[in-house]
């Protein structure tokens, strides 16, 4: 039923306590940890050149270490400009020091005009066929599945999402070459170059693997270093 928060880095405004997966990451030997992972992963290539082309730039340009450009052109996260969810989602960037996340929706809200119709098409028909939950919960409005962009130097603060119902995945696109470099905070606590927190524990991305969480944990996200850092970003149940 409904109850209580069980940890203190999980503070949902709604948590459904008789979900069984209560853990803030999953790794891939993990019971939860989904089986259509593998199957996304053996499509890499073909998820990446659909993003890469839709930035504008060639896989060629990229040397494998994410040395890209911000998409400009694409929508800021939070901005309310082309989707109805999220509006309050820039409020966690630090844009007034030069942050930026940019975001293309492949399902969901905001997933919807000619423009958005015509991108990744390659990806949403690989999604459909092996993640139709996701699909399922961005069209009934309790999720998205993304393009997601996070500019060089950009600060994602601590939060968490309003419910433990779903779990997030993120497919590594582009990551910078020193994303793995630890490095100390303002505490002194060691973290990575460019990584994301979940719970108490630090993670990085990897180009074409898939990174599993509970985002109704306590989360954020730092990218120190020069380059973009790009995923693949589904929700699912």
């Amino acid at each position: 039923g409904i109850g209580d928060w069980n940890d203190r880095y999980q503070r949902s405004g709604f948590l459904y306590n008789a979900i069984d997966c209560n853990d803030a990451h999953y790794s891939r030997n993990d019971e939860w940890y989904p089986s259509w992972a593998d199957k996304l992963e053996n499509h890499f290539d073909t998820i990446l050149d659909e993003y890469l082309a839709h930035v504008g730039i060639g896989k060629e340009k990229t040397n494998g270490n994410g040395e890209l450009g911000l998409p400009t052109h694409w929508p800021q996260v939070g901005s309310g400009e082309h989707r109805d969810s999220g509006h309050d989602d820039h409020r966690v960037v630090n844009m007034d020091s030069g942050g930026d996340w940019r975001e293309q929706v492949l399902f969901g809200s905001g997933a919807t005009g000619d423009a958005a119709l015509n991108v990744a098409p390659k990806t949403k028909a690989l999604i459909r066929k092996y993640v139709p939950d996701a699909v399922a919960l961005a069209e009934s409005g309790g999720g998205e599945v993304i393009f997601s962009v996070l500019a060089p130097k950009t600060k994602i603060s601590p939060h968490c999402a309003s419910t433990n119902v779903r779990l997030t995945a993120h497919v590594g696109l582009v990551v910078p070459k020193d994303a793995s470099d630890v490095i100390a905070d303002k505490n002194g606590d060691e973290r990575p170059k460019c990584g994301i927190r979940v719970g108490d524990q630090w993670h990085t991305w990897q180009r074409g693997k898939t990174l599993v969480f509970d985002d109704s944990f306590d989360h954020e996200v730092i990218n120190d270093t020069n380059e973009v850092r790009a995923v693949l970003l589904l929700r699912y149940w």
